[in-house]
């Protein structure tokens, strides 16, 4: 819907207003010139270009009117963003390099490009699935400084707690069409966890079955943000930790792959120093973030060639067999898509399950999701929590890295809490419920 509006593809049906006069032959440059702008979790900054030059680059393709005559003023520009630099406690400089930044910047600082247009419409379809808290909070603020000055927003998200920070009316979309609308008078996060159950009831479904020799363990790791971190993880079991950072030194990758200052990393119960990602694809262990799915794309194939393995379409080359291994795939998560079609023009959050279907193509002896359900609606999330447990009867470990406590609390074994950096509970998981992971029953 949102990319319709931005012009960025052609609707079948329908009629676009704007100013109540109808939009004719809409595509994405008269979008712009009109003053709707879109940004989602997929970042347009080119990397080798600084940040100032980032902020400046391709203005003069918006002509006319009071965009141009700002968007022309470069020093009027420069002294915006270094304002803004100061006011949002960024960690960069106009100099800086955007391929030196963290993903959750890029992300504030895609948003604030957009802001310098001064758009009259502004359309945000999951930006915030690679933003840090620290970031999530610049991006509210800027948000609020654009809605103050007339900018009308529509912010799309299955993160439920940020949509009511930020939001003035809410409607849940389910199967593409509006089922309900609640305003900001009579919203908080339990109507709308209350209004979406109404809808979809399920809680994530748990399957338990023996637990046999470990795969990965931790013990007491710590690097510049993590103490004394122990944990394994043993064939069919799964493991659930909350608190972890999305990136950075407090990120499961960082203590995975960059080494540790203290500690031990034992597989299959012998040390190893350094793990490089190659190293664990040798070992069998499969690891997907969903907050960084550029990393994982390949951008100009297919469907089938980004879910299938590659390994598995060198073993099986009849075509016939890979289309239909990768549409039994599809309809298992209800990803709606052909194999044939490309990657780019399916959704960020089908993206992502074509991803989470490859992951599970590969056979691994061990897998690291993290986060692998942020900005999935809750039909497909059941569809995604059903194959990481038939993962779990195959034998193979399960890290579920998330911070969402239905999720950890419905389907995970072993629950591990982090605060600070530090393991503050850790739970054998037979019948826990959100108020125990919170620590709201303890004694």
């Amino acid at each position: 819907m949102a990319r319709i509006m931005a012009g960025m593809i052609q609707m079948d049906s329908g009629r676009i207003f704007l100013d109540r006069l109808e939009m004719k032959s809409w595509d994405i440059q008269k979008a712009m010139r009109a003053g709707i702008f879109y940004a989602d979790c997929r970042s347009t900054l080119l990397p080798e270009l600084s940040v100032l030059d980032n902020m400046l680059f391709g203005l003069n393709n918006i002509k006319g009117g009071r965009l141009f005559g700002i968007m022309r003023n470069q020093k009027k520009i420069e002294r915006q963003l270094v304002s803004a630099i100061h006011e949002f406690g960024l960690e960069c400089t106009p100099e800086s390099k955007v391929s030196e930044l963290s993903t959750s910047l890029k992300g504030v600082l895609e948003l604030l490009r957009i802001s310098l247009f001064q758009p009259k419409i502004l359309l945000i379809d999951e930006l915030d699935s690679n933003v840090n808290e620290k970031y999530l909070r610049v991006m509210e603020r800027i948000i609020d400084n654009l809605c103050s000055s007339g900018t009308g927003i529509m912010y799309i998200s299955h993160q439920i707690d940020k949509v009511v920070r930020v939001s003035d009316r809410i409607s849940v979309l389910m199967d593409a069409h509006v089922v309900e609308t609640i305003n900001k008078e009579e919203m908080h996060a339990d109507s709308v966890f209350d209004m979406m159950f109404r809808i979809m009831a399920e809680r994530p479904p748990k399957t338990i079955i023996p637990a046999q020799a470990k795969i990965l363990e931790f013990q007491h790791v710590s690097n510049s943000k993590i103490q004394d971190f122990s944990m394994y993880v043993r064939e069919g079991e799964i493991v659930g930790v909350l608190g972890l950072d999305k990136e950075g030194p407090a990120s499961i990758e960082e203590i995975l792959f960059h080494g540790v200052h203290h500690g031990k990393t034992l597989y299959r119960e012998k040390e190893v120093r350094v793990l490089t990602p190659k190293d664990a694809l040798d070992a069998g262990i499969v690891m997907l973030n969903t907050n960084e799915i550029e990393k994982y794309l390949f951008e100009g194939k297919t469907v089938l060639e980004n879910m299938l393995p590659y390994a598995m379409r060198v073993q099986c080359r009849d075509k016939k067999r890979q289309r239909e291994i990768c549409k039994a795939y599809l309809d298992k998560l209800s990803i709606d898509a052909n194999p044939e079609d490309m990657i780019e023009h399916i959704s960020v959050g089908y993206q992502k399950k074509v991803l989470i279907a490859r992951n599970i193509l590969s056979e691994g002896e061990l897998y690291i999701f993290n986060n692998p359900t942020d900005n999935i609606d809750v039909i497909s999330k059941i569809d995604i929590y059903n194959i990481i447990n038939e993962l779990k009867r195959r034998g193979s470990g399960i890290v579920l890295v998330s911070n969402d406590y239905h999720e950890i609390a419905g389907i995970s074994d072993i629950v591990i809490v982090v605060q600070n950096g530090r393991i503050v509970r850790k739970y054998q998981n037979y019948s826990l419920d959100e108020k125990v992971i919170f620590g709201f029953d303890e004694k």
